[in-house]
């Protein structure tokens, strides 16, 4: 019987070849068979670094957020809130365009926003809830405020959207003719337009629940 425990048994090894189907087939569609299979790796390998095929997603989809996290850190800093968000976006938009994730990585986080499991519920709720508190806090001061009001809540999704749409509506821009930042240079320079577009847009946002 093969050892679980040689070379071709390591945790990285097995995510990656685990990552690629479930990219393609999906969660519920693949099997621990599939992966052992893909990784040439027996059962109990997996057994053993995940505990099962629900351990193993979840390390998967925590090893792709950490690497995002860990190269484009998003954190609540001092300073104008104005330079604040030309720094949230900025780092946002290099964590979902930048380069680094392997090629599955796209693919698996589309799905899983059409169609997310548990895995992926618990990674939000760990992981992208503090990231969306950090541009609350950055909206709040914008908005001159101390609450999550509408009015908050509406404007950070809109920047969000911004940002999320030149990832997941990719194959409608490209449809379009419209290339897409891809290179460091080009990611900065579409970071300015959305910082500018949307302090712009709060400023409009701004003055309509003045006068309300």
């Amino acid at each position: 019987m093969m050892n679980p425990l040689t070379t071709n048994a390591t945790p990285d090894r097995i995510m990656d070849a685990a990552g690629e189907l479930f990219a393609e087939n999906g969660f519920r569609q693949t099997s621990i068979r599939d992966i052992c299979a893909h990784a040439n790796v027996n059962i109990a390998a997996v057994n053993y670094h995940f505990r099962d095929k629900e351990g193993l997603y979840e390390a998967i989809l925590q090893r792709s957020f950490d690497k995002c996290v860990n190269c484009y850190p998003i954190v609540a800093t001092d300073g104008p809130p104005e330079e604040r968000l030309a720094i949230f976006v900025r780092m946002f938009l290099l964590r979902i365009l930048g380069s680094g994730q392997p090629a599955w990585h796209g693919k698996l986080m589309a799905a899983e926003m059409a169609n997310p499991t548990a895995a992926f519920s618990k990674l939000v709720e760990q992981a992208a809830r503090p990231t969306h508190n950090v541009l609350l806090g950055i909206v709040r001061d914008l908005m001159h405020t101390t609450e999550n009001t509408y009015q908050v809540e509406a404007v950070a999704l809109s920047i969000m959207g911004q940002c999320l749409f030149y990832k997941h509506s990719r194959p409608v821009i490209e449809l379009l003719g419209i290339p897409i930042p891809v290179t460091q240079s080009e990611i900065e320079s579409l970071a300015e337009h959305i910082t500018q577009f949307s302090l712009d847009g709060i400023s409009g946002v701004r003055a309509v629940v003045a006068h309300a």
